[in-house]
């Protein structure tokens, strides 16, 4: 027992020795470290000191520092104040580098009396670490304490640019607020004639704009004034109105008339395929959603047929373009030897019909449509085959008011066989005029 006790108390005491050695290896070790972080940084303020040693001068070199007041009286303002300089001792290579922001210069007004000039000591502190303000010149200032007038004036906007083409104001702008004080010295006071914010609408075309921004006050001859206000912002709400919009059309061309017999129309083309109308925005919204060009007329034709035709100007609106190029194509019906079978197709461009229309609502007036369908059948048939043997037919069954898009119905002649055509037609339904 006591052999094992003996052992216990050996352990301990050899624990406590490892760390009793740990501790004053660490201790060694921290010592060493810092004794290292304080030789570095001495070395370093000794290189600093060679290379870019400390130095006295007077700053800003381009520059001056304005005086900031404290402890002003309230209904009083403070007359002009000179700017100062102030001597520092900084680093060599920070000293071109200091500017007026750098500092900040104080004067104190407590206990002065308006009227009567007083000079009181101007106070700077640097905003720059390691720059230490020496001197200050000049070292104080004649202070001059003047009792502020103020008036009320009502707020205008001040309109810097222009609406876009076809925009106009609605209404005046709504100001808030609708009148400010401005205040400060008298003979600046008395000359502010208007107090005016800057609105720039350039561009602007939404409906309600609103814009908020700095207050100026002006002379009666739009020089600023500087003033104080009683509420520097103001916020500004516009309302537009737009007068003329654009919309761009598909032109649809009108071609009249059937070609010779044995003749066929085997396509129809035109450039440039749209024209942008401009207008009333209530007129521009009201048109169909295509326009039109004088007919083309191809009867008796037994060759293509290209005609620059005028473009039909709804009322009210201009056009960009007055006219299109139209070309129609026209090639014979060649069967060959099969003269009594099937043949070629010919294209028909028709106007079509309608039917189902909803209670209430009829098409919009001014608008043309057209149905292109493309037809088979013998030389025989194609040769004796009129525009109006074809017939388009559109279902407005269900229609609402507005732009639609509704099924279109083709009927042919007995033998014809119908190869393509608008599967449907896009039409505008308006409620019925009293």
């Amino acid at each position: 027992m006591k052999r094992i006790v003996g052992s216990a108390t050996s352990m301990v005491r050899l624990g406590w020795l490892f760390a009793r050695a740990g501790a004053l290896s660490l201790y060694q070790n921290w010592a060493l470290a810092l004794f290292s972080v304080a030789a570095a940084s001495g070395i370093w303020f000794v290189v600093q000191d060679v290379e870019n040693p400390r130095k006295e001068d007077t700053v800003p070199y381009d520059q001056s520092i304005s005086i900031d007041i404290v402890n002003r009286p309230d209904g009083v303002i403070v007359d002009d104040l000179p700017q100062v300089k102030v001597k520092v001792e900084a680093r060599e290579a920070d000293l071109p580098n200091l500017r007026a922001a750098d500092f900040r210069a104080t004067v104190d007004v407590k206990g002065l009396r308006p009227d009567q000039p007083e000079p009181r000591p101007v106070r700077v502190e640097s905003q720059r670490d390691g720059v230490k303000v020496l001197a200050v010149d000049p070292p104080t200032v004649d202070v001059k304490l003047i009792k502020a007038a103020e008036k009320e004036v009502r707020v205008e906007v001040r309109q810097t640019g222009d609406l876009p083409v076809g925009y106009r104001l609605a209404e005046e702008p709504v100001v808030d607020p609708a009148f400010v004080t401005v205040s400060g010295r008298p003979d600046l006071v008395d000359g502010v004639e208007r107090v005016q914010l800057d609105v720039n609408l350039s561009g602007v075309r939404s409906e309600t704009f609103d814009f908020e921004g700095q207050l100026v006050a002006r002379s009666a001859g739009g020089n600023p004034q500087t003033v104080d206000f009683s509420q520097p912002r103001a916020k500004a709400t516009f309302k537009i109105a737009q007068v003329f919009t654009q919309r761009t059309l598909p032109v649809l061309p009108v071609v009249s008339g059937s070609p010779a017999p044995g003749y066929r129309v085997t396509a129809v083309t035109w450039d440039p395929p749209t024209a942008t109308v401009t207008g009333p925005k209530a007129v521009i919204d009201s048109l169909p959603n295509s326009i039109t060009t004088e007919a083309v007329a191809v009867s008796g034709a037994k060759t293509d047929v290209t005609a620059t035709k005028p473009i039909e100007r709804p009322q009210n609106v201009s056009v960009d373009r007055a006219s299109v190029v139209v070309k129609v194509k026209i090639e014979p019906i060649d069967c060959g030897s099969q003269v009594a079978g099937p043949c070629s197709s010919t294209l028909a461009v028709v106007a079509p019909t309608f039917e189902g229309y909803p209670a209430g609502l009829v098409l919009q007036r001014g608008e043309t449509y057209a149905v292109q369908v493309r037809v088979a059948g013998t030389f025989a048939q194609l040769a004796l085959l009129k525009l109006t043997d074809v017939k388009a037919t559109v279902s407005l069954v269900g229609g609402t008011a507005g732009t639609g898009t509704f099924p279109v119905r083709v009927t042919l002649p007995p033998g014809l066989q119908l190869e393509s055509a608008d599967a449907t037609l896009t039409v505008t339904l308006v409620p019925v005029l009293p």
